[in-house]
């Protein structure tokens, strides 16, 4: 089991740092070709190509990130009026079909990736095999399948909700933190006083008694 978690946690530290890196690499791709084309009047041609090709990574890569953070959509319009038991019948349903379609994708594109290889063909603008570049398509797919395992097992044992993030409404903790998170919740104010409150007007001091603030000639 720890040898897994391991496995586990290396492969998100990967996943993370591959789509950050391509996303910055499109990031200065995108922007070399315009400032040369803008500024210098001039352009790559294989930057473009380049630039879809890294989409495709970044898309395909990141599907399967999005359901280990839960990070995609979801809609609760239907499933928030049911039981427990039928939330967790309808989040399983939904896995399994999306691991069949995952499934179907790995399939096809895995024998695209096959007849590309025999072909020998190379790319458009870039020297390089084509089956290299579209590599994200079978590759990105078995993570995705991967990654709804996981979620199905999760739900099956109860450890996770359904697919995708929800709003929850946020609980206070006994000892005055809000559910989720670390902060704690500010102090209640204390309640104003009441304007209807009767006003006590203040004592007037007896008679024969020295008034500090009464003025000589008053004494007389």
């Amino acid at each position: 089991m720890t040898i897994a978690r391991s496995l586990n946690r290396a492969l998100d530290r990967l996943e993370e740092f591959f789509t950050a890196t391509v996303l910055a690499i499109m990031t200065v791709l995108t922007f070399s070709q315009v400032v040369l084309r803008y500024v210098f009047d001039t352009g790559l041609v294989w930057l473009l190509e380049a630039t879809i090709y890294l989409f495709s990574w970044l898309v395909l890569i990141g599907i399967s990130a999005g359901i280990r953070t839960d990070s995609h959509i979801a809609v609760e319009l239907l499933t928030e009026r049911l039981s427990p038991r039928a939330q967790k019948l309808v989040a399983l349903t939904a896995v399994g079909l999306s691991l069949l379609y995952a499934v179907l994708m790995f399939t096809g594109s895995f024998t695209l990736i096959q007849r590309l290889f025999d072909f020998g063909s190379l790319a458009h603008d870039i020297p390089l095999p084509r089956w290299v570049l579209l590599s994200s398509l079978p590759i990105g797919f078995a993570l995705l399948g991967l990654r709804l395992g996981q979620a199905a097992l999760g739900i099956w044992k109860g450890t996770r909700g359904a697919l995708g993030h929800r709003a929850e409404q946020a609980e206070v903790r006994p000892e005055g933190q809000v559910a989720g998170t670390d902060v704690p919740t500010a102090p209640a104010a204390e309640p104003a006083a009441r304007i209807d409150a009767p006003i006590t007007p203040p004592e007037e001091p007896a008679s024969g008694t020295d008034d500090p603030t009464a003025r000589p000639e008053d004494e007389g």
